[in-house]
């Protein structure tokens, strides 16, 4: 496989999900056999490259009722983005997901005013760094996935760099804080 935006751009490229309630790290990795066998793939028809990929790798974790072993997976920005989570949820797999680029029906500008970082080497730019981070955000939107409804919650959290997430399986509930 050749990816030109790696530094050594010849190789395999791995994804890795985890499982967010029994902890597994799965490693999964799918041989780039050319554009024509890629688009056979199951799932391509329906869906994105990178969904379609990341549903052949959830598929271990599908069932067809909601039950207490359902699966949250986390995943970073590679993955992440709404229709993602929501294609997720109709295979009845919760989501967690970092997102950066894909943020198609994300609320990722109104987030990044509350939580965005700032630039600058001032007095005041560093002042406003240090008021802004610990600044979090977040928006809750309803969808229509199939029969069922679910809420789709965009979040951002400023720890001297914006994290911004979507996750079909979270609230905003204040947790613990955190220690280093």
């Amino acid at each position: 496989m050749v990816v030109m935006r790696k530094p050594t751009p010849i190789g395999l490229e791995l994804h890795t999900l985890c499982c967010g309630l029994c902890g597994i790290l799965e490693v999964w990795f799918e041989v780039y056999e050319g554009k024509e066998a890629m688009a056979m793939k199951k799932h391509n028809s329906e869906y994105p490259r990178s969904i379609a990929l990341t549903l052949r790798m959830c598929k271990p974790y599908f069932c067809t009722v909601r039950h207490a072993l359902d699966r949250v997976l986390v995943a970073d920005s590679w993955f992440g983005s709404v229709a993602c989570a929501l294609a997720l949820f109709k295979l009845v797999v919760f989501a967690v997901m970092n997102v950066k680029t894909a943020h198609r029906d994300f609320a990722k500008e109104q987030l990044l005013d509350v939580v965005g970082e700032i630039k600058g080497h001032t007095a005041e730019a560093r002042a406003a760094r240090q008021q802004r981070r610990g600044a979090k955000a977040d928006y809750v939107r309803e969808y229509k996935v199939g029969a069922q409804r679910v809420n789709l919650l965009a979040a951002g959290h400023n720890k001297k760099v914006p994290l911004l997430l979507v996750t079909t399986a979270s609230s905003m509930i204040e947790g613990p804080e955190h220690e280093k």
